[in-house]
């Protein structure tokens, strides 16, 4: 139990020191060199009780009263474990919200303390490469006081995500008060709170700031011994890494993370570029970390999914009548750029293997690709890459295109197709609600804000592509405008793949005895993209630098509004 006691101990320490724990990595409390020296522990004089119990033969030393050291640390045990569990509300508008928006448990007089503002306005930032936002945006702060006075803090973060995979994994993303940013795991993403079940992730933590639940890819970590090691994953057991003993001179430790890459996202790219029309599936995009200055002394061999052509039966008749018609069938080998395959069933296919090294893509020519059954294929790599891709395709293609390929597809893997949609309320027409959202999501969509009352004819926009956390700046032209206490003209609406992007707005005239000749008040609504590169932090909110020029116009809203006599 003092070994416990001291290793807790020291958590706030390391805290302290190197910043917030990044608790997904596996951290050793106590290595070898660390080992507490027991005897140290001990008093004085329970240091001559346990003397005089060896020369004895009596154990005396159970007979004695505890140190001050010990009621102490006994005392402090006590605290600890006197804590409550309270529900935050919302206290950033003029009235707090009704169910709380987050939970913490914490000694009473701390949680007494302790209040919660919900700063959306932030989700833009707090989102990067392949993390999706799945929770409302928290700050969590202390009344009259810069830091913590009790660590650790149990944080219960609500949150919905709308798609869980083995690829993907959920943490929860803090930043502190100095904005530095830490990643924590969650001991558990279910549980009771509030009398209701649902999806909440836990987290000890050791400082406050502002809080949101991610969901990413999921990366492994793994340790590569000098004897070799052969490693199934986790996340998708058909990829496997055979390293050999010797290929590297000391352990290292490596990550891996997985992209799938969807075939309509594939399809989509061939459609828009005819020169990539021979390439017929793709394996998953590898994301491999492995230190850079240690060099491989022997290749390490590999094996992605790369599912064959869907329509592989189809195509494989359509070309041997015509190469019998022709008498031109071929049963030579063939290569790609120098990338040989082997694929005696698959006459017609091949497989090329790229790789990426200082931020290029190349396909690797020395490289030989093996397939083996149920779509898998199998090669060796001889440098460090840290990322890997495989194609499969008809016919051959040039190095550089194949390059410019994947360089889209692992662009097109993270921006969304959106469609923006304006509905109003039948009773109040002034009311509207504008909404983006993915396009596969638009009927369900619909038929939500149907049944919260916003019916009738929806003005939709066409298909727009975003990516996650960029933002929408929406202005209003012609004879309508907003009628709100903001005193601008602008107002801004964040995509988020996986949490409902809505404005709500009360529309009003611009000139009452404008369109005098239409029974209605005519305007449009003009949307602006703005990435996330361009904003920075402000308060509560994300912002634009003053005077940004705004780029051309993303889709144009028309709107009306029906005259009332």
């Amino acid at each position: 139990s003092r070994r416990l006691d001291a290793g807790i101990a020291f958590l706030p320490e390391v805290s302290e020191e190197n910043g917030p724990l990044d608790t997904t990595e596996p951290t050793g409390l106590l290595s070898e060199s660390d080992e507490i020296n027991h005897d140290a522990v001990f008093t004085k004089e329970t240091m001559e009780v346990m003397s005089a119990s060896e020369k004895t033969g009596d154990n005396l030393l159970f007979e004695t009263k505890p140190s001050d050291r010990e009621r102490g640390r006994d005392n402090e045990k006590s605290k600890q474990h006197d804590v409550v569990t309270v529900g935050l509300k919302d206290q950033s508008g003029d009235i707090s919200s009704e169910s709380p928006k987050v939970y913490i448990t914490a000694p009473p007089e701390v949680a007494e303390v302790m209040t919660c503002k919900v700063v959306d306005g932030l989700s833009s930032l707090m989102v990067s490469g392949s993390e999706e936002l799945v929770s409302s945006v928290i700050r969590i702060e202390i009344t009259n006081h810069n830091e913590c006075p009790f660590s650790p803090l149990i944080v219960a973060l609500p949150f919905q995500a709308s798609y869980r995979g083995n690829y993907r994994e959920i943490t929860v993303k803090v930043v502190d008060l100095e904005q530095r940013v830490s990643y924590v795991t969650p001991t558990s993403t279910e549980g009771v709170y509030g009398g209701q079940r649902g999806s909440y992730a836990v987290v000890r933590v050791y400082s406050l700031g502002v809080f949101a639940v991610l969901s990413r890819l999921r990366m492994e970590t793994f340790t590569v011994p000098k004897s070799g090691l052969s490693l199934k994953l986790s996340m998708d057991s058909r990829i496997c890494l055979d390293y050999l003993t010797g290929c590297f001179t000391v352990p290292v430790i490596a990550q891996v993370t997985v992209q799938p890459v969807d075939a309509a996202v594939l399809s989509s790219i061939k459609s828009k570029n005819d020169s990539y029309h021979a390439v017929l599936t793709s394996s998953p995009l590898l994301y491999l970390s492995q230190p850079s200055a240690l060099k491989l002394r022997r290749p390490f061999t590999l094996i992605l999914p790369c599912p064959p052509n869907s329509d592989k039966k189809k195509a494989e008749e359509e070309t041997d009548r015509c190469a019998l018609a022709s008498g031109t069938l071929s049963h030579q080998r063939f290569r790609v750029d120098g990338a040989l395959v082997k694929s005696p069933k698959d006459r017609k296919e091949q497989l090329a293997v790229l790789g990426q090294i200082e931020n290029h893509w190349q396909v690797l020519d020395k490289v030989n690709v093996r397939n083996l059954q149920n779509g898998l294929v199998s090669f060796e790599v001889t440098e460090n890459h840290n990322r890997l891709i495989v194609l499969r395709l008809q016919s051959s293609v040039k190095s550089s295109l194949l390059a410019s390929l994947v360089e889209e597809l692992e662009e097109a893997v993270r921006i969304f197709s959106v469609t923006i949609l304006v509905h109003r309320d039948p009773l109040d027409p002034s009311s509207v609600v504008v909404v983006t959202l993915p396009s596969r999501d638009l009927s369900w969509e619909s038929s939500e804000l149907q049944a919260l009352a916003y019916c009738g004819p929806p003005e939709t926009s066409s298909e727009i592509f975003m990516r996650e956390g960029e933002q929408l700046l929406l202005r209003f032209s012609g004879n309508i405008t907003c009628n709100d206490n903001q005193g601008t003209d602008s107002h801004i609406i964040t995509f988020h793949n996986q949490r409902r992007n809505r404005l709500y707005l009360r529309l009003k005239e611009v000139d009452p005895f404008g369109n005098y000749s239409s029974p209605h008040y005519k305007g449009a609504a003009s949307l602006f993209r703005i990435t996330k590169g361009h904003l920075v932090w402000n308060g509560d909110t994300s912002a634009l630098p003053k005077d940004f020029p705004l780029e051309h116009i993303v889709c144009r809203l028309p709107l009306t509004l029906p005259k009332v006599n």
